[in-house]
C-alpha cells in the first residue's frame, strides 16, 4: 500500500503503509469483458499454515468495479492465497484461484 499516492488511498479509504498489502479483484464477463458484481472470498495463508481472512469490500468507480481487500505484512514473508469467486448470474461452480507472493517491506 506504501506504492500507492496518498490522494488515491484517502479516496478509498486505504492506510498506507510498509506493513500493509493490499489485493484487488476484478470480475469481468467473459463474453463482452464488462466489469460485473460477484461475491468473492480470499485467504492468505503463510509457510508455517496460519491462515489469514482477507475481507474484501466493493468499490465501484466510473463503470468500474473493485474488490480490494487490505491485510498486514512481514518482511520476506511468502503467503499462498486462495480466492473463491461466484460471478453474478454464474450458476455453476465457484471459480478458484491459487497463487503465491513474497514480501518485502524495507
Amino acid at each position: 500500500t506504501n506504492m500507492l499516492s496518498p490522494e488515491i488511498a484517502s479516496v478509498y479509504g486505504i492506510q498506507r503503509a510498509g506493513t500493509q498489502a493490499m489485493l484487488n479483484v476484478t470480475v469481468l464477463q467473459k463474453e463482452n469483458r464488462e466489469p460485473t458484481e460477484a461475491r468473492i472470498t480470499a485467504t492468505a495463508t503463510n509457510l508455517t499454515g496460519q491462515r489469514r481472512e482477507i475481507e474484501l469490500r466493493q468499490i465501484n468507480d466510473q463503470g468500474a468495479i473493485y474488490y480490494i481487500g487490505q491485510f498486514r505484512i512481514h518482511n520476506e514473508e511468502t503467503l499462498n492465497f486462495n480466492v473463491e469467486v461466484q460471478p453474478e448470474g454464474h450458476t455453476g461452480a465457484p471459480f478458484q484461484l491459487q497463487f503465491r507472493q513474497q514480501f518485502f517491506t524495507g
